[in-house]
């Protein structure tokens, strides 16, 4: 029996090459936010945090099989991770500066 978050289905995807995918896809994206410089232009380290914090828990809701295409609780579930999540991701970034 799949697991249920507030009556949505978890079902973990089934194809290895969409995990790779998104996999290639979240650490190239990362990797151009920290090496913006190289090209001339500076993204302010905010910006590359909470861009990289949600390309992460579009990936982990991606593993779990949170799809935002099977109606709105998927899409609450999704959007309240990305709130939580970086919300603490700047709870951080206020304390370290």
């Amino acid at each position: 029996m799949a697991t249920k978050i507030f009556g949505v289905e978890l079902n973990r995807p089934t194809s290895g090459r969409a995990t790779a995918l998104a996999v290639i896809y979240a650490v190239g994206l990362i990797g151009l936010l920290y090496w913006t410089r190289y090209w001339g232009f500076d993204v302010n380290l905010p910006a590359k945090v909470f861009l990289s914090v949600s390309v992460l828990w579009a990936y982990v809701t991606s593993l779990v099989g949170v799809r935002v295409t099977d109606g709105w609780r998927s899409w609450a579930i999704y959007l309240a991770g990305l709130v939580v999540f970086n919300a603490i991701a700047g709870a951080v970034l206020v304390i370290e500066n």
